[in-house]
């Protein structure tokens, strides 16, 4: 028999995602729906090396997800982070930067509120609730909760979220995709880590 990657790719869903999804997985999983979703819109999956998920026209958005249900039990005090990143991954080397920034212009935020082991279905992505936020107005907090972002962005189905994602956009923001000045120090070290 002949392999092809869409087989591949079936079997690894069929063998290593049950209806609760590992939570690096389900970032990813996530990830995925919300790319598909804005498919046709000019959002695309960033480049290697880019510090949000997808971008447009040089705009970065940033997808974050939480769930009432992890594998181990329930999640006690859902989340997302929005910690403001004072390092990132330059080449193979950690770059510091001057001041921790967010580099989104744009957070889309996912929550599965399912909290029955035996009716959830992570990878169904009806059963997801989205938001879609400027990055301007996110608090200065390292985490922000599903109760937090409701009061500031309208909740929706993934069918809206593109919409959602364009109204948010609308809204004066910051964050272009763009490399962040890193320290002196940093930048003095990194021509040495490609050697």
């Amino acid at each position: 028999m002949k392999l092809t990657a869409d087989m591949v790719a079936i079997r690894f869903v069929e063998d290593r995602l049950g209806k609760l999804i590992e939570v690096k997985l389900r970032g990813q999983w996530v990830e995925t729906i919300v790319a598909m979703t804005l498919r046709g819109t000019g959002w695309r999956p960033s480049r290697p090396g880019l510090w949000c998920d997808l971008e447009r026209a040089n705009v970065g958005l940033e997808v974050k997800s939480s769930a009432a249900l992890k594998l181990r039990g329930p999640t006690l005090n859902p989340a997302f982070d929005i910690a403001p990143q004072s390092a990132i991954l330059g080449g193979n080397s950690r770059v510091t930067l001057r001041a921790p920034k967010r580099h989104a212009a744009l957070y889309v935020f996912a929550y599965d509120p399912v909290d029955d082991r035996d009716t959830v279905d992570q990878r169904d992505p009806a059963e997801w609730r989205f938001w879609a936020l400027p990055t301007k107005k996110l608090p200065d907090t390292k985490t922000i909760g599903p109760e937090q972002v409701r009061m500031l962005a309208p909740e929706v189905g993934y069918e809206a979220l593109a919409e959602k994602v364009e109204a948010a956009l609308r809204r004066p923001t910051r964050g272009k995709v763009r490399a962040p000045v890193a320290t002196a120090r940093a930048q003095r070290a990194a021509p040495s880590a490609s050697r």
